[in-house]
């Protein structure tokens, strides 16, 4: 019965989340060439010509900077992006936790134009710590090709418990970290990714 209570008290924290219209700090700016885009690409010589002009909705709040194209995806993220974070924390039972570092999200919803941007074919999360092991940054290149419960989740869990494990000096192991943000996913990704691991299992494979 704890269980069930458990999970009908997540549920309804997911709910709220999906449907509140908690707004972040700032109103969204349309702009071109953002810093934050501009410094992450791997071109030195910057945003190709082809597509110097990108508009981008950029904005912050408590703990995000975030530059999305997408206006749709943009707006969505602007409302319920704090409320996701709360979730994430909330659906393992941990107290929720103020990032020590803004984490910078910038999403893409082409995956041709993702690819030419940061030579990447899939979402890409960084961590970055200092010479004495804290984070200095966090970073998540965010394919937004598909609604946000199926991009968002998954590697903002791996920001999530990378700030949570430095705030209570608490070492996570990869395995709990993956695993935690796969399970943060929908019920389709988890089965998806048992579906990929299953031959490894059944190998025994390391």
């Amino acid at each position: 019965m704890d269980n069930i209570m458990k999970i009908f008290i997540q549920s309804l924290i997911l709910i709220f989340a999906l449907n509140s219209n908690c707004y972040s700090d700032d109103k969204i700016s349309k702009i071109t060439n953002p810093t934050e885009v501009a410094v992450e690409l791997p071109n030195s010589s910057g945003i190709p010509k082809e597509l110097q002009g990108l508009q981008w909705n950029r904005w912050t709040s408590k703990n995000f900077t975030v530059c999305a194209i997408n206006d749709a995806q943009a707006q969505y993220l602007h409302k319920h992006l704090e409320l996701v974070k709360v979730w994430i924390f909330a659906r393992w039972g941990m107290y929720d936790v103020d990032f020590s570092s803004e984490c910078k999200i910038i999403g893409v919803d082409d995956p041709v134009l993702f690819k030419k941007l940061f030579n990447l074919d899939s979402t890409y999360v960084e961590v970055r710590r200092d010479s004495n092991g804290k984070i200095k940054e966090t970073i998540i290149f965010i394919l937004l090709k598909d609604k946000p419960s199926l991009t968002v989740p998954i590697p903002l869990t791996h920001i999530c418990m990378a700030e949570f494990g430095q705030k209570y000096n608490v070492k996570l192991p990869l395995w709990a970290q993956k695993g935690m943000g796969q399970l943060n996913g929908t019920i389709d990704q988890i089965k998806e990714r048992i579906a990929e691991i299953k031959p490894i299992l059944d190998n025994n494979e390391p």
